[in-house]
């Protein structure tokens, strides 16, 4: 009698390890998969906006010019308006470009709020340096902190350095838009039937995807 509980216990106590031991396998898995998600959170990029176009097609006879002070009389910032498709946090911004120097000069760009058809106030800038001379598409990181929502206007603002100039190539095929503009202070826009070429696009939430995977696992082990 006194063996067959002690072979009771000895069952209890294995089943209490064995539960511990599947605990411990599933919070790995767990961690593993929320540490895949926030690694990679950048690379899964969604688009919030484009008008890019097919096959990355931009146009190289339009285009608007910003320059720095020492290039043109009054500082010369070029912006584009655009309405975000989906919501998200901004990763990174997409525009073509042309640098018309054969050294490095640093861009800047921002992401202001629209003010009545005029851009507004800044919500986040960015800084990016051409090194050389350079044409085509090039990618402006941005802290992915700044919340965007769908359906509400902004701006993509940029500025060359002092002494530089570069061309932000229109859109083709020619997608409308409108296109700001400001050389002595004060913003001005119109509309055009090709707006600057431009791609917004978003990251990922990892807190949130990483909850996902965890209630999907959670839904996993009660299966089992």
């Amino acid at each position: 009698m006194q063996l067959n509980n002690k072979f009771i216990n000895f069952r209890k106590e294995q089943g209490k390890i064995m539960k511990k031991v599947k605990d411990f396998f599933y919070v790995s898995i767990a961690a593993t998969i929320i540490i895949a998600i926030c690694g990679f959170s950048t690379v899964r990029a969604a688009v919030m906006y484009s008008n890019i176009g097919p096959g990355e097609s931009y146009s190289t006879t339009m285009q608007v010019t910003a320059a720095g002070p020492q290039y043109y009389q009054g500082h010369s910032d070029v912006a584009e308006l655009f309405i975000p498709v989906i919501s998200g946090y901004l990763g990174f911004i997409e525009v073509a470009v042309l640098s018309g120097y054969n050294d490095s000069f640093q861009m800047d760009l921002w992401i202001a709020a629209d003010n009545q058809g005029l851009p507004g106030q800044i919500i986040e800038a960015a800084k990016y340096t051409i090194n050389g001379y350079a044409e085509g598409i090039q990618s402006v990181a941005f802290s992915g902190n700044t919340y965007l929502n769908a359906g509400t206007s902004y701006w993509v603002v940029m500025s060359a350095s002092d002494g530089d100039w570069f061309w932000w190539y229109a859109t083709d095929p020619p997608v409308p838009g409108r296109i700001g503009y400001k050389t002595t202070g004060n913003w001005g826009a119109f509309d055009y039937y090709a707006g600057s070429s431009l791609r917004v696009n978003s990251v990922p939430e990892p807190a949130t995807m990483a909850l996902l995977a965890l209630g999907g696992l959670g839904l996993i082990r009660k299966k089992k």
